[in-house]
């Protein structure tokens, strides 16, 4: 789960859910992400997202309620992304087989 402002991000069954904290009855918007998700990190206005051999990325509209987020990207990457970290302007990504 990721929150960031009135929002919460939250992925269930290879699916982003996102949901209004005025209302967390039902969610204002699902993205499909084809994988589960193992991390995650919001930084600047992006989300960053990362699960089985992919990197999501999305930009977080903030003036739009039924489409909170813009799909920008995928990258695949060597293994599963376990963990991401900002350091500076670089995002670290720990992936599982000793892939960094």
């Amino acid at each position: 789960m990721y929150l960031n402002g009135d929002r919460l991000y939250t992925e269930r069954g290879e699916n982003l859910y996102v949901y209004s904290l005025s209302d967390p009855s039902s969610p204002i918007a699902t993205y499909p992400l084809g994988g589960w998700c193992g991390s995650g990190i919001i930084t600047d206005n992006r989300l960053y997202l990362g699960g089985g051999k992919k990197l999501h990325i999305f930009e977080v509209m903030t003036t739009s309620s039924t489409q909170p987020l813009k799909p920008v990207t995928f990258i695949d990457t060597k293994d599963w992304v376990l963990k991401i970290l900002r350091v500076g302007q670089e995002l670290l990504l720990g992936q599982a087989n000793g892939y960094f």
